[in-house]
């Protein structure tokens, strides 16, 4: 727990990095809180409004603060954008929820290729379809400490 949590305006300043990707292209935010909201100068309405519009966006959400109860904003707020909020209330519990996160995202970025004119020559392929898989990353750091 921290003493100022701006978790609205980190939410924020993801979504002005992910509306700079391309529109095509899956997108995906992970917002990892460790307390309620205390500090943030904008309120949810406004993180709603700034994702509404972005297509292809997936939100999951990791609610870190002690006790049972799930974040209500953090939950609607990946719900409302194709994902889910994990609830975790020791440290052993993230490891688990890192992963599953991590499978979401690992597979999501499949390129399939398959060729019109199968080449010719002294290639050697062993069939015409080719299966491409790429891993985007984007590394980011949390804002919580810079803030």
């Amino acid at each position: 727990m921290t003493a100022k949590t701006v978790l609205y305006e980190g939410m924020l300043a993801g979504l002005d990095l992910i509306r700079a990707m391309p529109e095509d292209g899956y997108k995906f935010m992970v917002v990892f809180t460790d307390g309620e909201d205390i500090n943030s100068a904008y309120p949810e309405t406004d993180v709603k409004k700034a994702a509404e519009g972005i297509s292809k966006l997936e939100v999951y959400g990791i609610d870190y603060m002690p006790g049972e109860k799930v974040d209500p904003f953090l939950t609607s707020f990946a719900k409302d954008n194709g994902g889910r909020t994990w609830k975790a209330t020791t440290a052993a519990e993230l490891g688990p929820i890192f992963e599953a996160v991590s499978s979401k995202l690992l597979y999501r970025y499949v390129v399939d290729y398959q060729f019109l004119f199968p080449p010719t020559g002294s290639l050697a392929l062993g069939a015409d379809a080719m299966r491409i898989e790429e891993i985007t990353t984007i590394d980011s750091s949390p804002l919580l400490n810079y803030l």
